[in-house]
Parts: C-alpha cells; structure tokens; sequence
C-alpha cells in the first residue's frame, strides 16, 4: 500500500501529489489495468488488447485514443502497469 498523508490537506497546507496513480481489475477473466500521470491516462482495456493512451485534460471522455502518435508518452506508462502486475497490453 502505498499513501500520501492528508493531514496537509486539513491544515490547509500544501499537499504533496503522486508521480502517478496505477489500478487494474479483473472482469469476467479479463485483466484491465491503467496509469494516470498528469494529463495523460494509459490503459490497457483487457488480456492481449493494445495498451490506449488518452489526454485528458483535453479528452476527459476518452474518446480519442492517442497512443499510435504519443508513443514517447505511452511507454514509460505501460512500464508502470508492467512492473506492477505483469499486465502487458500488445
């Protein structure tokens, strides 16, 4: 488990944030993970789909998958969720 304190938050205090945020999930045997850093969300939709990137500061509905022109971004993201768990999007 890892956490960041909120007692800054309650003092009113400025709070130190995540590099990034990672979960995944299982839904009928299918394995889906994501990462969140910054703007950018990387996601992998299920066992053996291909990793999607999204901005979502722009594209806060994730309707515009950008990972065929972001792979720069896209990479170090699945990395993340690689070394987490093993989930690999291809």
């Amino acid at each position: 488990i890892d956490g960041i304190s909120y007692l800054p938050t309650l003092l009113g205090l400025a709070q130190r944030q995540h590099d990034h945020l990672y979960w995944k999930y299982e839904e009928l045997g299918n394995h889906k993970a994501a990462v969140r850093a910054g703007s950018w969300k990387a996601v992998i939709p299920g066992t053996d789909l291909p990793a999607e990137l999204y901005d979502l500061a722009s594209d806060p509905g994730e309707a515009n998958n950008l990972a065929s022109e972001n792979q720069a971004v896209l990479a170090p993201l699945v990395k993340i969720m690689t070394d987490m768990d093993g989930v690999e999007g291809h």
